[in-house]
Protein backbone atom coordinates (compact mmCIF):
# COMPACT_ATOMS: atom_id res chain seq x y z
CA UNK A 1 0.00 0.00 0.00
CA UNK A 2 2.76 2.42 0.99
CA UNK A 3 4.68 1.53 -2.19
CA UNK A 4 1.61 2.34 -4.33
CA UNK A 5 1.19 5.68 -2.60
CA UNK A 6 4.88 6.52 -3.09
CA UNK A 7 4.65 5.52 -6.74
CA UNK A 8 1.58 7.71 -7.29
CA UNK A 9 3.25 10.64 -5.53
CA UNK A 10 6.37 10.23 -7.67
CA UNK A 11 4.30 10.14 -10.86
CA UNK A 12 2.44 13.31 -9.83
CA UNK A 13 5.77 15.01 -9.08
CA UNK A 14 7.16 14.01 -12.49
CA UNK A 15 4.07 15.33 -14.26
CA UNK A 16 4.32 18.61 -12.35
CA UNK A 17 8.00 18.98 -13.24
CA UNK A 18 7.34 18.17 -16.90
CA UNK A 19 4.54 20.71 -17.21
CA UNK A 20 6.17 23.48 -15.16
CA UNK A 21 7.36 26.51 -17.12
CA UNK A 22 9.98 29.03 -16.12
CA UNK A 23 10.72 32.46 -17.49
CA UNK A 24 14.16 32.86 -19.07
CA UNK A 25 13.89 36.60 -19.29
CA UNK A 26 13.23 36.42 -23.05
CA UNK A 27 9.52 35.74 -22.53
CA UNK A 28 6.90 37.33 -20.33
CA UNK A 29 5.73 35.14 -17.49
CA UNK A 30 2.17 34.05 -18.00
CA UNK A 31 -0.43 35.43 -15.61
CA UNK A 32 -2.62 33.01 -13.69
CA UNK A 33 -6.14 32.77 -15.11
CA UNK A 34 -8.62 35.23 -13.66
CA UNK A 35 -11.11 33.84 -11.21
CA UNK A 36 -14.57 33.33 -12.61
CA UNK A 37 -17.62 35.09 -11.22
CA UNK A 38 -18.78 31.82 -9.70
CA UNK A 39 -15.45 31.38 -7.89
CA UNK A 40 -15.57 34.98 -6.66
CA UNK A 41 -19.09 34.50 -5.38
CA UNK A 42 -18.32 31.33 -3.47
CA UNK A 43 -16.81 33.07 -0.49
CA UNK A 44 -19.95 33.59 1.55
CA UNK A 45 -20.13 37.33 1.57
CA UNK A 46 -19.41 37.25 -1.82
CA UNK A 47 -17.08 39.12 -4.02
CA UNK A 48 -19.18 40.62 -6.76
CA UNK A 49 -22.41 40.34 -4.78
CA UNK A 50 -23.65 43.66 -3.46
CA UNK A 51 -27.24 42.99 -2.36
CA UNK A 52 -29.44 40.26 -0.99
CA UNK A 53 -33.20 39.91 -0.51
CA UNK A 54 -35.03 37.48 1.74
CA UNK A 55 -38.55 36.38 2.65
CA UNK A 56 -39.84 33.78 5.04
CA UNK A 57 -41.90 32.86 8.06
CA UNK A 58 -41.56 31.36 11.50
CA UNK A 59 -42.60 31.46 15.12
CA UNK A 60 -43.22 34.78 16.85
CA UNK A 61 -43.86 35.07 20.57
CA UNK A 62 -43.49 37.59 23.36
CA UNK A 63 -42.87 38.06 27.02
CA UNK A 64 -44.88 39.44 29.91
CA UNK A 65 -46.56 42.80 29.38
CA UNK A 66 -48.22 43.86 32.65
CA UNK A 67 -49.61 42.61 35.96
CA UNK A 68 -52.92 43.81 37.40
CA UNK A 69 -53.75 43.38 41.10
CA UNK A 70 -56.77 44.51 43.06
CA UNK A 71 -56.42 45.85 46.58
CA UNK A 72 -58.24 42.85 48.04
CA UNK A 73 -59.61 39.49 46.96
CA UNK A 74 -62.75 40.96 45.42
CA UNK A 75 -65.30 39.39 43.13
CA UNK A 76 -64.91 42.09 40.50
CA UNK A 77 -65.56 40.90 36.97
CA UNK A 78 -63.03 41.85 34.32
CA UNK A 79 -64.61 42.31 30.88
CA UNK A 80 -61.86 42.25 28.24
CA UNK A 81 -63.09 43.33 24.82
CA UNK A 82 -61.29 40.44 23.14
CA UNK A 83 -62.45 37.64 25.44
CA UNK A 84 -65.00 36.45 28.01
CA UNK A 85 -65.55 37.96 31.46
CA UNK A 86 -63.91 36.43 34.52
CA UNK A 87 -63.19 37.26 38.16
CA UNK A 88 -59.65 37.44 39.55
CA UNK A 89 -57.62 39.62 41.90
CA UNK A 90 -54.24 38.89 40.27
CA UNK A 91 -53.74 38.90 36.47
CA UNK A 92 -50.57 38.58 34.39
CA UNK A 93 -50.91 39.74 30.77
CA UNK A 94 -48.48 37.91 28.50
CA UNK A 95 -48.02 37.42 24.75
CA UNK A 96 -48.56 33.96 23.25
CA UNK A 97 -46.91 32.53 20.13
CA UNK A 98 -48.20 32.67 16.57
CA UNK A 99 -47.02 32.72 12.96
CA UNK A 100 -44.74 35.57 11.95
CA UNK A 101 -43.93 36.78 8.42
CA UNK A 102 -40.73 38.58 7.46
CA UNK A 103 -39.12 40.27 4.46
CA UNK A 104 -35.74 41.94 4.22
CA UNK A 105 -32.91 43.20 2.09
CA UNK A 106 -29.24 43.91 2.64
CA UNK A 107 -26.41 45.87 1.08
CA UNK A 108 -22.73 45.07 1.34
CA UNK A 109 -20.57 47.54 3.29
CA UNK A 110 -17.43 45.39 3.55
CA UNK A 111 -16.50 41.73 3.34
CA UNK A 112 -17.89 41.08 6.83
CA UNK A 113 -20.43 43.87 7.41
CA UNK A 114 -23.78 44.28 5.64
CA UNK A 115 -26.50 46.87 6.17
CA UNK A 116 -29.97 45.32 6.55
CA UNK A 117 -33.53 46.61 6.36
CA UNK A 118 -36.12 44.21 7.78
CA UNK A 119 -39.89 44.21 8.08
CA UNK A 120 -41.99 41.69 9.99
CA UNK A 121 -45.58 41.26 11.11
CA UNK A 122 -47.54 38.93 13.38
CA UNK A 123 -50.75 38.77 15.42
CA UNK A 124 -50.20 37.64 19.01
CA UNK A 125 -52.83 36.68 21.57
CA UNK A 126 -52.59 38.73 24.74
CA UNK A 127 -53.40 36.10 27.35
CA UNK A 128 -54.53 36.78 30.91
CA UNK A 129 -53.04 34.28 33.34
CA UNK A 130 -55.54 34.81 36.15
CA UNK A 131 -55.40 33.54 39.71
CA UNK A 132 -58.79 32.09 40.52
CA UNK A 133 -59.04 30.68 44.06
CA UNK A 134 -56.00 28.49 44.61
CA UNK A 135 -55.42 27.80 40.93
CA UNK A 136 -54.46 29.58 37.71
CA UNK A 137 -56.62 29.88 34.61
CA UNK A 138 -55.87 31.43 31.21
CA UNK A 139 -58.27 33.75 29.38
CA UNK A 140 -58.05 35.70 26.14
CA UNK A 141 -57.64 39.41 26.94
CA UNK A 142 -57.10 40.79 23.42
CA UNK A 143 -55.14 40.21 20.22
CA UNK A 144 -52.26 42.50 19.37
CA UNK A 145 -51.08 43.15 15.82
CA UNK A 146 -47.32 43.73 15.92
CA UNK A 147 -45.43 45.18 12.94
CA UNK A 148 -41.73 46.04 13.02
CA UNK A 149 -39.39 47.90 10.69
CA UNK A 150 -35.69 47.91 11.60
CA UNK A 151 -32.30 48.88 10.24
CA UNK A 152 -29.44 46.68 11.40
CA UNK A 153 -25.84 45.69 10.86
CA UNK A 154 -25.11 42.07 9.99
CA UNK A 155 -21.66 40.71 10.84
CA UNK A 156 -20.64 37.51 9.04
CA UNK A 157 -18.35 35.42 11.22
CA UNK A 158 -16.67 33.41 8.46
CA UNK A 159 -15.75 34.00 4.82
CA UNK A 160 -17.38 30.84 3.44
CA UNK A 161 -20.36 30.05 1.17
CA UNK A 162 -22.30 29.01 4.32
CA UNK A 163 -21.70 31.06 7.44
CA UNK A 164 -22.99 32.08 10.89
CA UNK A 165 -23.72 35.74 11.54
CA UNK A 166 -24.77 38.25 14.20
CA UNK A 167 -27.33 41.06 13.92
CA UNK A 168 -27.80 44.27 15.90
CA UNK A 169 -29.98 47.24 15.07
CA UNK A 170 -32.89 49.50 15.94
CA UNK A 171 -36.23 50.53 14.51
CA UNK A 172 -39.90 51.01 15.26
CA UNK A 173 -42.57 48.64 16.58
CA UNK A 174 -46.23 49.41 15.80
CA UNK A 175 -48.70 47.74 18.19
CA UNK A 176 -52.46 47.81 17.83
CA UNK A 177 -55.19 46.04 19.75
CA UNK A 178 -57.81 44.12 17.81
CA UNK A 179 -60.58 45.05 20.28
CA UNK A 180 -59.11 47.66 22.62
CA UNK A 181 -57.57 50.83 21.18
CA UNK A 182 -55.75 51.56 24.44
CA UNK A 183 -52.91 49.32 23.25
CA UNK A 184 -52.38 51.29 20.00
CA UNK A 185 -48.91 52.83 19.96
CA UNK A 186 -45.65 53.16 18.04
CA UNK A 187 -42.50 52.58 20.06
CA UNK A 188 -38.74 52.49 19.37
CA UNK A 189 -37.20 49.05 19.51
CA UNK A 190 -33.73 47.54 19.76
CA UNK A 191 -32.97 44.25 18.00
CA UNK A 192 -30.35 41.58 18.70
CA UNK A 193 -30.05 38.28 16.88
CA UNK A 194 -27.98 35.54 15.34
CA UNK A 195 -28.38 33.14 12.46
CA UNK A 196 -26.85 30.75 9.98
CA UNK A 197 -27.00 30.87 6.17
CA UNK A 198 -26.77 27.58 4.27
CA UNK A 199 -25.98 27.86 0.56
CA UNK A 200 -27.71 25.19 -1.53
CA UNK A 201 -27.44 26.59 -5.07
CA UNK A 202 -25.77 29.87 -5.98
CA UNK A 203 -27.12 32.47 -5.53
CA UNK A 204 -29.82 30.90 -3.31
CA UNK A 205 -29.57 30.11 0.38
CA UNK A 206 -31.69 29.18 3.35
CA UNK A 207 -31.36 31.13 6.58
CA UNK A 208 -32.40 30.21 10.09
CA UNK A 209 -32.42 33.20 12.42
CA UNK A 210 -33.41 33.85 16.01
CA UNK A 211 -33.81 37.42 17.22
CA UNK A 212 -35.21 39.50 20.03
CA UNK A 213 -36.87 42.89 19.55
CA UNK A 214 -36.97 44.86 22.79
CA UNK A 215 -39.31 47.76 23.46
CA UNK A 216 -41.02 49.52 26.36
CA UNK A 217 -44.79 49.64 25.88
CA UNK A 218 -46.47 52.73 27.27
CA UNK A 219 -49.25 51.51 29.60
CA UNK A 220 -49.18 54.41 32.06
CA UNK A 221 -52.74 55.50 31.18
CA UNK A 222 -54.15 52.02 30.53
CA UNK A 223 -57.46 51.33 32.32
CA UNK A 224 -58.39 47.63 32.42
CA UNK A 225 -61.98 46.96 31.30
CA UNK A 226 -64.42 45.87 34.00
CA UNK A 227 -68.02 44.73 33.84
CA UNK A 228 -70.45 47.56 34.60
CA UNK A 229 -67.63 50.16 34.43
CA UNK A 230 -67.15 49.90 38.21
CA UNK A 231 -63.36 50.27 38.30
CA UNK A 232 -61.94 48.68 41.48
CA UNK A 233 -58.98 49.80 43.53
CA UNK A 234 -56.18 48.21 41.50
CA UNK A 235 -52.50 48.58 40.65
CA UNK A 236 -50.93 48.02 37.26
CA UNK A 237 -47.27 46.97 37.09
CA UNK A 238 -45.61 47.39 33.72
CA UNK A 239 -43.44 44.28 33.21
CA UNK A 240 -41.31 46.01 30.56
CA UNK A 241 -39.16 45.98 28.71
CA UNK A 242 -41.36 43.88 26.44
CA UNK A 243 -39.66 41.27 24.26
CA UNK A 244 -40.87 39.96 20.90
CA UNK A 245 -38.92 36.82 19.95
CA UNK A 246 -38.81 35.44 16.41
CA UNK A 247 -37.49 32.10 15.15
CA UNK A 248 -37.45 32.38 11.35
CA UNK A 249 -36.65 30.35 8.25
CA UNK A 250 -36.10 32.46 5.14
CA UNK A 251 -35.14 32.02 1.51
CA UNK A 252 -32.35 34.41 0.49
CA UNK A 253 -31.12 35.42 -2.94
CA UNK A 254 -27.93 37.38 -3.63
CA UNK A 255 -27.21 39.56 -6.64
Amino acid sequence: MHRALLTAAAMLLLVACATAQTSTGRHRAERPPAATDEENQGDGGAEGWTYFVSAGAGLATGGDVARIRTADVSGILWDPAGGTSFASHNILLTLDENLGLVVGMGRKLSQAFWLRLDGSASTLDLAAEARVGEGMEVYLWDRLSVAMATAALEYRLTDQPSFPYLVAGAGLMVVSGESDGQFDQTRPTVRLGAGYEQRFMAPWSFRIEIRDSITDLDLEDYVPPVEGNLVPDYSLENKGPTHVFELLLTLTGAF
